[in-house]
């Protein structure tokens, strides 16, 4: 469980359209769930952001695990 929240500290001063722009990289996603997404293609916020829950549950070796990481650091960048 993360205790302190350091991931929005890189994106002081952006707007949301400048976070939907950048890699996911900037996320501190678990590598389990980066994995996941750069394997189907995933790139940039905006592309994560598009999808659906159910869509991202049907990407192999993705569940609930990989979709409340993903959920969570949406969240801390104020894009859920």
């Amino acid at each position: 469980m993360k205790t302190e929240n350091h991931n929005s500290e890189p994106f002081v001063g952006l707007s949301k359209k400048e976070i939907l722009e950048l890699h996911i990289d900037f996320l501190e996603l678990k590598v389990r769930t980066y994995n996941v997404l750069t394997a189907n293609g995933i790139r940039i916020v905006k592309d994560l952001v598009a999808l659906e829950e159910h869509q991202i549950l049907k990407f192999k070796n993705a569940g609930r695990v990989t979709l409340t990481d993903i959920i969570e650091n949406l969240y801390e960048v104020g894009l859920h």
